[in-house]
């Protein structure tokens, strides 16, 4: 059997990477820390990435692809059996957030701040750009042809989720059980919402 010693490195890597973004500003996160917490020379860090900032859009990359918010398509057409479905969804994607926290804290200090870097910039627009398109897949056919006025809609819900995620994981004003009742009633009312604006 043959180990897969590279990426092993690499995800070690990832993963310290991952915590020190999310503790610390980008300029005071060291590269030395990082490699002594993945257990590797400084070295292989340059060789696996190239530089600390392609490090650091390595980390932000893999939060733009998860966690995504599941899909909401099928619902139950009753709002009883609608409301239990989206409290699932809801409930399977603060999992994934907490599988992926550390990479959720250090997308978020780039998220609030100043988006200076048009790569980092380009990330985050694919991120905001996805929950969009997912939302609005569950109640139109087609999230390319909706107007922006609904499009503008789901942005709102994507910017209260962050907020809402930094301050369960971040400041711990909140606990998951507020997060999750506040995601999910105003993701309802959004679902009801977005019909009427969507044509």
């Amino acid at each position: 059997m043959t180990v897969d010693v590279q990426g092993d490195r690499r995800s070690r890597i990832l993963h310290a990477a991952a915590q020190h973004f999310a503790e610390h500003p980008y300029e005071k996160v060291s590269t030395v820390a990082i490699a002594a917490d993945a257990e590797c020379n400084r070295g292989w860090i340059y060789h696996e990435f190239g530089s600390k900032r392609d490090l650091y859009l390595a980390v932000l990359q893999g939060t733009a692809r998860v966690p995504a918010l599941p899909p909401l398509t099928g619902l139950v057409v009753d709002s009883a059996g609608r409301d239990l479905a989206v409290a699932q969804v809801i409930d399977r994607w603060l999992d994934g957030v907490v599988a992926t926290r550390d990479s959720f804290l250090a997308l978020q200090r780039v998220h609030s701040g100043s988006h200076s870097d048009p790569v980092v910039s380009g990330v985050l627009r694919e991120i905001n750009e996805g929950t969009i398109d997912n939302v609005l897949a569950t109640v139109v056919e087609d999230p390319g042809q909706v107007s922006p006025a609904a499009r503008a809609l789901v942005a709102c819900f994507a910017e209260l989720a962050w907020q809402a995620l930094w301050e369960w994981l971040g400041s711990e004003r909140l606990d998951r059980t507020q997060v999750h009742a506040v995601l999910t009633k105003s993701l309802i009312s959004l679902l009801e919402l977005v019909p009427q604006v969507a044509a």
